[in-house]
């Protein structure tokens, strides 16, 4: 059986250019016993935390599709760990957008989209950290200027408003014994910034 991977970062976030690649390469390849999986939360969160883990639970499964690599997640370390995993129980991975797969015809391990997916997932997780040191210099910059102004005055969600929207992110944090961050994220189906938001919204209620 074949699993069509499909995941955005956002509930507003559409995708259709994800599952029509997908499709299409299902078509092409003559896959008629496919099962799609498609869920909306952030590539930060661990693939062991999102609905991607239930793929390692399935019987018959012998190759994950996705159209790109980043649609594994964001961090190096966790993407490569999700595909050894998958290898290591011969599971093949296709990039749709590479035309590549993890393991060659006979089985073994394809060391040259290894070496490829590895240089990718560094560079993706480059460039996302550039972006983000640009958006702070071009703050700081903005400030000693004069132009930076931050949000609009009542713009910022009030404490009891972002805590009502985040019902099950406070269930979770405020047990005796909560779980990982990560995990919690999981469950809330939020990124870990919005958890950790969260946590520090609930210590400065208290």
């Amino acid at each position: 059986m074949t699993v069509l991977y499909i995941r955005v970062s956002s509930e507003d976030q559409n995708i259709d250019r994800q599952e029509q690649a997908l499709k299409d390469w299902a078509i092409k390849t003559g896959s008629t016993n496919t099962q799609t999986i498609i869920e909306k939360i952030s590539g930060s969160i661990s693939a062991t935390q999102r609905k991607f883990n239930r793929i390692f639970k399935m019987d018959g499964v012998n190759r994950v599709v996705v159209q790109d690599i980043d649609r594994l997640g964001r961090d190096t370390i966790d993407i490569l760990q999700t595909i050894k995993k998958l290898t290591d129980k011969g599971i093949n991975v296709t990039v749709t957008a590479l035309g590549m797969d993890t393991l060659l015809p006979n089985g073994k391990v394809n060391e040259s989209f290894k070496i490829v997916l590895s240089v990718m997932a560094t560079l993706a997780e480059m460039e996302r950290t550039k972006i983000k040191e640009r958006q702070r210099q071009g703050i700081k910059l903005a400030k000693k200027k004069g132009k930076y102004k931050g949000r609009p005055a009542g713009a910022t969600k009030s404490v009891d408003k972002f805590l009502a929207e985040n019902k099950t992110v406070v269930k979770e944090l405020k047990k005796e014994k909560p779980l990982s961050l990560r995990k919690i994220a999981a469950i809330g189906n939020c990124s870990l910034n919005t958890v950790q938001k969260v946590k520090r919204a609930i210590l400065e209620a208290a």
